[in-house]
This record gives C-alpha cells, sequence and structure tokens, in this order.
C-alpha cells in the first residue's frame, strides 16, 4: 500500500507541475526580443495572477521598446539634413576661407545643430521622467523663473516686444532642470513667433493647491484643429514662420507628464495670440507675490 501511494503520490506531483515545466521551456527558449504575452489557461489557477502581473511587464517592455525605436528614428531623421547642410558648409569654407557671410552661415549651422541635439536629449530625457522623479526635489518656480529673466528680458528688448512676468512663490516637488526646460520652451516660443512690437506674458501662482503656469502671446495664434497636433514631435503650424525643429511643444508635454500635470492650448479671447496653460500639483512650500515686471 505504502509503494503504491508513493508512486501515486510521484506520479500527481509531475502532472501538477507539468504546465510550470512547459512555461519554463517557454520562457527559456524565448527570443530577447519576443515579449508576447504568455496564455494564462495553460497554467495552474493558483498562479494566474504572477503570470498576469508576468504579462503585464512584458507590455510595459514592449511599449518602452518601440517608443526607444520611434525615438531613434526621428532623432536620425531629423539630424540627417543640418548634418549635410553642415558639411555643405565647411566644404564651401574650405573654398573661400575668407568669406566673412559664410562663416555666420556656418556659425548659425553649428548653432541649429547643438539646439536641436539639445532638445533631442531631453526629450528623450522627459519621457524617462517618472524614473528619474525617484529623486525628486521641491522647486520654487518663482525662483527658477527669475533665474532665466536676464535672458528673456535682452530678447524681448531688442524685437521691442512687451515681455510681462507676474509670479508667486509656488513649489512643485520634481527636477529642476526638466522644470527649467518646461518654462524655458514655452517661453521661447512665445518669443520667437510674436512680431515685433507684440506682448508675451508669463504669470505663475497658485490655486486650489496646483501650481498654474501661464504663458500668454499675441503672436499668429493656434487654429483650434491643431491644439492637439502641435503637441506632436516635429510638427509645425503652416503657419509659423521663422526656424524651428517642432519639439519645443513635445518636450513640454512630457515633461508636464511625468510631473503628474496637464498642458492644453487656450484661446486668446478677442485677441490673437495664444495662451498656453500648465497645471501642475503642488508640493509645500511658502506662497508669496514677487509683483508684477513689465518691460
Amino acid at each position: 500500500v505504502l509503494a503504491a501511494i508513493g508512486l501515486a503520490s510521484r506520479w500527481a506531483i509531475r502532472k501538477g507541475l507539468s504546465p510550470l515545466s512547459e512555461l519554463e521551456h517557454n520562457l527559456s527558449t524565448r527570443s530577447v526580443n519576443d515579449l508576447s504575452p504568455v496564455d494564462p489557461t495553460r497554467v495552474p489557477v493558483e498562479i494566474r495572477q504572477l503570470i498576469a502581473a508576468l504579462n503585464a511587464l512584458f507590455a510595459g517592455l514592449e511599449r518602452a521598446g518601440h517608443q526607444q525605436r520611434q525615438f531613434l528614428q526621428d532623432a536620425a531623421h531629423q539630424l540627417r539634413t543640418p548634418l549635410a547642410n553642415l558639411q555643405l558648409h565647411l566644404e564651401l569654407l574650405g573654398a573661400t576661407p575668407e568669406d566673412p557671410a559664410l562663416k555666420t552661415t556656418l556659425q548659425k549651422s553649428v548653432q541649429r545643430l547643438i539646439r536641436l541635439a539639445n532638445q533631442l536629449l531631453t526629450l528623450a530625457r522627459a519621457e524617462s521622467g517618472a524614473l528619474l522623479l525617484v529623486h525628486q526635489t521641491p522647486v520654487d518656480m518663482a525662483e527658477l523663473i527669475d533665474d532665466m529673466l536676464e535672458d528673456w528680458l535682452r530678447i524681448s528688448d531688442a524685437r521691442n516686444i512687451d515681455f510681462g512676468v507676474e509670479r508667486k512663490h509656488a513649489v512643485v516637488s520634481g527636477d529642476p532642470t526638466l522644470l527649467r526646460e518646461l518654462v524655458a520652451n514655452l517661453v521661447d516660443n512665445a518669443l520667437k513667433y510674436t512680431p515685433n512690437g507684440g506682448e508675451v506674458t508669463l504669470t505663475c501662482g497658485t490655486h486650489n493647491g496646483r501650481v498654474q503656469v501661464r504663458v500668454a502671446d499675441t503672436g499668429f495664434g493656434i487654429a483650434e484643429g491643431e491644439r492637439e497636433r502641435v503637441f506632436e514631435r516635429f510638427y509645425r503650424s503652416p503657419v509659423a514662420k521663422g526656424a524651428g525643429s517642432g519639439l519645443g511643444l513635445a518636450i513640454a508635454r512630457e515633461i508636464v507628464v511625468a510631473h503628474g500635470g496637464t498642458i492644453e492650448i487656450l484661446g486668446a479671447g478677442e485677441r490673437a495670440g495664444t495662451v498656453v496653460a500648465v497645471d501642475l500639483p503642488g508640493g509645500a512650500g511658502a506662497q508669496g507675490d514677487r509683483g508684477p515686471l513689465r518691460v
């Protein structure tokens, strides 16, 4: 009887563990690129929750891999043209090394290429913001804005743009570099697409525990049907003038999403222009008015 019980137990254990052996063989023989889900009906009921978690992990890795491949394709496509232009200018400079106009053009090409490369790196960093924000710190948006005022005032003064700032202490828990890039992109866009003699206004404050940043301009405006498309990578409105890569608002959205906020484009009311509205979760910190500044 004991021998029969032992044989029956051994058979039952092997039979019960055979789905796990099959699962182990399936996973060990997979390619590193095979992230297809595991069929939960082919495993014991007791471990189906584990399989569901494993499938969720596979799906997340698949999305991350697709996002990385898409970014590399976009980066290669966008860098190809400026690099070709740079090579052409260098060849022309070799033929006429004393041409001042060509040197100026070459310098501008290098600056555009550097800016594009920096934007692509910032976009990649913003897309992995959820990982970076593990070490988030309190950031006072008013102090961050004050640190960048000098550059904005110099640009607005050169183009006779009425640039106004109104900021209050507004603390956000996040990455200081990404938040700085967020505000810089919004203001740079507004200054770039506002005609000489126009107006740009930056406001920052808190409302119901949320930090609100608004950038309003009197530029050409964005049609209602395009207000979602302008957040796509490399998309530029047909009415946009001047040089640009179409990455500024895409970067801004990735940074806002990484910080758990929202961003949208609003109409400027009766007058022409655009208002970009950012809403972020507020952190602990004092509130106080820095006072309006208009130049």
